[in-house]
């Protein structure tokens, strides 16, 4: 199979990250030939990303690995991340990361079937998949050392809203709303919390594997579990802040989760457009 890159994908590292998208790009061919060698394994299809080359890739004994390679900068703390999710099993396995001076690569075990949870037909749905996955998260693990503090993370997104990194509902929050959460941020910072936490928890980012659930491209800073149940929530609930903050507080409830802390988090997300 030949790879090539999605002009949307092109399009959107070019924008975010222009010093770094010629190198990346003149780099990627030739650097997945030699890993997919190194590895034995030949590419079968790529896999939809926003800022990423992700290759789904098969062993003549018919394993499936991943093969993920990104110029975000940041993608070494998502890595960080993901291989401590995949510690928890609450993601799949790493086996490998590369970095180079313009991209980080990442090989991990591929998702069977693998159908984003936004996108599977119900009955498929292990019954209480979600539960489980946030109660995994809910155990309070540290999270990886040096990492960006959520709190650090969402602030620029409530004062200074990035406009090429906005939701498909729309923009950004009125400033209303985005200083009402600061003062809510405010009265969460009191009592800041690191543990593990995946940062972008939405149904496109839990893949069913058989009987689980497990996760995928987690955003690479350090916060709790409260904040990844207000961000499903928010996600499942239309970006609508009321019906949010309502979901989150019931999840939270049921993942033994301090719920007022997942509806404040709501109020957050919601503010911040996560």
């Amino acid at each position: 199979m030949s790879v090539t890159l999605d002009p949307t994908v092109e399009r959107a590292i070019r924008q975010r990250w222009p010093e770094r998208a010629d190198h990346w790009m003149a780099d990627l061919p030739e650097r997945l030939d030699v890993l997919c060698h190194e590895l034995g394994v030949t590419p079968r299809r790529c896999f939809p990303s926003r800022f990423a080359l992700v290759v789904e890739a098969e062993s003549p004994s018919g394993a499936a690995l991943v093969i993920r390679s990104t110029p975000d900068p940041g993608a070494g703390h998502q890595t960080a991340v993901l291989e401590r999710l995949a510690a928890a099993d609450l993601a799949p396995v790493v086996h490998r990361v590369d970095r180079t001076p313009c991209a980080v690569w990442t090989v991990m075990d591929a998702v069977r079937p693998g159908t984003p949870l936004d996108t599977a037909e119900p009955s498929t749905i292990p019954s209480d998949g979600v539960v489980k996955l946030l109660r995994g998260l809910a155990a309070g693990e540290p999270g990886p050392a040096d990492l960006p503090d959520l709190t650090e993370w969402i602030t620029p997104r409530l004062t200074d809203p990035p406009l090429d990194d906005q939701p498909p509902h729309g923009g950004p929050a009125s400033e209303h709303e985005r200083l009402r959460a600061m003062d809510v941020l405010g009265e969460l910072a009191r009592s800041r919390r690191t543990e593990l936490c995946h940062g972008d928890l939405s149904p496109g980012n839990a893949l069913i594997a058989g009987s689980r659930l497990l996760l995928i491209d987690p955003r690479g800073i350090n916060g709790e579990a409260a904040y990844d149940v207000a961000a499903l929530a928010l996600k499942t609930s239309r970006h609508d802040v009321t019906l949010a903050r309502a979901a989150a507080a019931g999840l939270a409830r049921t993942v033994d989760v301090d719920p007022d802390r997942a509806e404040q988090w709501a109020i957050v997300a919601a503010a911040a457009t996560v």
